[in-house]
């Protein structure tokens, strides 16, 4: 009944959850997921906000972008793998980032979104 915050982190280079959605039958998987524009798209529709249009970081490999009251912010990792930025790399995993700690960066987004 009122809106969630959230923060979307995502690597362009994700093999287990690919950018632009599909499923991974070979994975056993028998529904497709969504891409990561339609998932910013209905957070964005469900907060009742636009879509994160302005650059809110940068650095490097990442871009966030957030739009209206900060409600939606997507992250993403050009080249990034399936890991989690600035964390520990993860063999087999594809690049980890270190232009943005994920840990961090969500402790200060969430923080004055408070319930």
């Amino acid at each position: 009944s009122r809106p969630v915050p959230v923060m979307i982190f995502h690597g362009s280079a994700d093999l287990a959850v690919p950018e632009a959605g599909g499923s991974l039958r070979t994975l056993g998987m028998r529904d497709a997921f969504p891409s990561q524009a339609e998932i910013v798209r209905t957070w964005s529709r469900l907060n009742g906000v636009p879509e994160p249009d302005r650059v809110s970081y940068q650095k490097g490999d990442v871009v966030c972008r957030a739009g209206a009251r900060d409600m939606v912010v997507y992250c993403r990792v050009t080249g990034g793998g399936h890991t989690w930025p600035g964390g520990t790399p993860v063999p087999m995993g594809g690049l980890t980032t270190t232009n943005i700690d994920a840990s961090t960066a969500m402790w200060t987004f969430f923080t004055p979104h408070r319930r």
